[in-house]
């Protein structure tokens, strides 16, 4: 029996010796508490896509950089979470992803939660932290990427109307940005204006005669975007006369929100100064061609301006009233009264020449301009006689002494 206690005194004391000498065998490996990281992109220039991953400071020479100084963990690998495919511009934000391992496992270990008051990044924003196997995975937001705005790479005025500015952005990314606006009469500075849309209405602000440009940028949207963004550098539209004619009231002013210029999204019926076009949902208009709404047909010219009055298009004459559109059947043009076709078909609105008109019973005849026909009328060798104010056909009757058949026509 003191044989066997002997043996088992040894045995504990061996035991006992071996936990002294290793700590992480007596009490178990200790929990890093919290870590620290560094990351960056060294003299990125907006534009370019992301580089490789250098695991050390910013100053190994890598594009991009991630760094863990600690005796107790390292840093295995990093990526890009964001594709290194995507062009990054000022402002963008990009994320990594980062696999810290312990110095010792056998020691230290990453237990328990991570969260942003435990995982302390220089350069960036904690997102996320996960354990995988001994592994810490953190994922972080770099800082803005730093920089001068793109500029606009095209400034132009629509055809919508004068004062209507466009312009455009790479990447069809117009709406993304912030802009400042200015127009000039020759070298003097009119009005300018910030929006958020790529287009601005300055007809309002047209009110004299003279050549205008106007001027756009890339501009920051608030205090904090100034903070990693600059102003881009201006680009200028191509110059445009305004005639005296033409010249704005200097209504609506100050009114860009319900203007159809002025980065809304009105549909419809525009009006610009005293001139009317109109708007597609797809923002475009229509030019040089009609247009039917509801139950009626309107003329555009090659501006979009919406036409009035009498038009000649491909050869053959249409009447457009004051709202612009388009008359059909008798219509008096000043002391002239003229026919245009009724037909709802390829002919619709066309002014009626050199042809016989049956209406109501009643004939007329429309000449060859297309004036209707009043008094004494020659046509195809015989007379005729139209009562005055109204055009009807005489026919079975005398006038001025001579006589006219069933058919209205004088014989000699």
């Amino acid at each position: 029996m003191k044989r066997v206690r002997r043996l088992l005194s040894s045995i504990l004391a061996v035991c006992f010796l071996g936990m002294a000498f290793n700590p992480a065998l007596a009490y178990g490996a200790s929990t890093i508490n919290s870590v620290s990281i560094r990351v960056g992109l060294n003299e990125f220039e907006p534009g370019d896509t992301l580089p490789d991953i250098v695991l050390g400071d910013k100053d190994s020479g890598g594009g991009a950089y991630a760094y863990a100084k600690s005796d107790y963990y390292f840093i295995e690998k990093a990526e890009w979470v964001t594709s290194q495919n995507k062009v990054i511009q000022v402002g963008d934000v990009p994320r990594m992803k980062i696999w810290l391992e312990p110095t010792d496992y056998d020691n230290r270990r990453f237990k328990g939660g991570y969260q942003s008051s435990n995982v302390k990044v220089t350069g960036g924003t904690f997102k996320s932290a996960s354990i995988s196997s001994k592994r810490l995975i953190v994922t972080v937001d770099l800082n803005p990427v730093k920089g001068q705005f793109e500029s606009p790479e095209e400034a132009y005025w629509s055809g919508t109307g004068y004062g209507s500015a466009r312009w455009k952005m790479s990447g069809d990314a117009s709406s993304n940005y912030r802009y400042e606006v200015a127009l000039y009469r020759g070298n003097s500075q009119v009005h300018k204006a910030e929006t958020s849309s790529a287009r601005y209405d300055f007809y309002p602000y047209m009110t004299k005669k003279g050549n205008y440009h106007f001027r756009v940028r890339v501009i920051p949207a608030d205090s904090a975007e100034g903070k990693y963004g600059k102003s881009s550098d201006w680009i200028s539209s191509d110059e445009i006369y305004l005639p005296e004619e033409d010249v704005a009231d200097g209504s609506g002013q100050g009114n860009q929100g319900s203007t159809p210029s002025g980065g809304n999204t009105a549909v419809g019926w525009m009006q610009s100064g005293s001139r009317w076009y109109f708007r597609y949902p797809d923002g475009s208009s229509p030019k040089d061609e009609w247009l039917a709404w509801n139950g009626k047909w309107y003329l555009f010219d090659a501006n979009g301006w919406m036409l009035t009055g009498w038009q000649n298009r491909n050869g053959v004459y249409y009447y457009l009233d004051e709202s612009g559109a388009m008359l059909t059947g008798w219509v008096q043009a000043g002391d002239k009264v003229y026919y245009l076709n009724p037909s709802k078909d390829d002919y619709e609105g066309i002014m009626v020449t050199n042809s016989w008109i049956i209406d109501g019973g009643n004939y007329y005849y429309l000449n060859g301009d297309g004036i209707r026909s009043e008094g004494w009328t020659e046509i195809e060798g015989s007379f005729y006689y139209f009562y005055p104010g109204t055009g009807i056909r005489a026919a079975n009757t005398t006038i001025d002494g001579f006589t006219l058949d069933a058919n209205g026509a004088w014989h000699k």
